[in-house]
């Protein structure tokens, strides 16, 4: 049975004749443990108080570690989201380069393909036209060597009927000596010609 301190307080006991307790004594002890069990109950109920405050707050730190364990769990979950998404951008940002590299690559072949085509055209071009050039170079010294022939004939048909017509010599002579004789007297008549020709 749980005794209160009024319980205590109120106890009385049956007094005997002979050898019974000292009435005093028995209720300074009464009053002692009345005073200790008070003081017990109340530190009792002050630590139940605090019992409960505790309770309270392991409560709260509980709570507040669930709350931050579902904290941490979502930020995981988050952070594994954001590396993966990230690693999905890494690999399109990727393809993206790799496509675009094939791509430049592929128009610098056709590019480079195409210069060698024009090249190769210009070469021919180029390989035709020294051709004609040259073609026409020969025509032109052909033509030039018979013109320097036909004019050096003409010369010649000059000075032969100019000897014929203006020189008779007084006494034979050399044929080299008849065609210096009459080329000195052509020149000299040319010479004459532009001096008229000048006044």
């Amino acid at each position: 049975m749980r005794l209160t301190p009024q319980q205590i307080r109120n106890q009385t006991f049956k007094k005997t004749v002979f050898g019974g307790y000292a009435p005093n004594e028995v209720e300074e002890f009464l009053a002692a443990v009345e005073t200790t069990v008070s003081d017990l109950i109340s530190e009792t109920e002050n630590l139940r108080g605090v019992i409960e405050n505790l309770n309270m707050r392991i409560s709260r730190l509980e709570q507040e570690r669930e709350e931050v364990k579902k904290l941490k769990e979502q930020a995981k979950a988050e952070a594994e989201d954001i590396l993966l998404s990230a690693q999905e951008q890494y690999r399109e940002l990727k393809r993206q380069i790799d496509d675009e590299r094939r791509r430049l690559e592929d128009e610098v072949e056709i590019e480079i393909s195409r210069k060698k085509d024009e090249l190769y055209q210009f070469e021919l071009i180029k390989n035709g036209f020294k051709r004609r050039l040259k073609h026409l170079l020969e025509e032109f010294s052909a033509i030039v060597d018979s013109l320097d022939r036909e004019q050096e004939f003409r010369k010649l048909r000059s000075v032969i009927d100019f000897a014929e017509k203006d020189y008779i010599p007084d006494e034979p002579v050399s044929i080299p000596e008849l065609l210096q004789s009459t080329r000195y007297r052509f020149v000299h008549s040319i010479f004459e010609k532009e001096e008229d020709e000048d006044a």
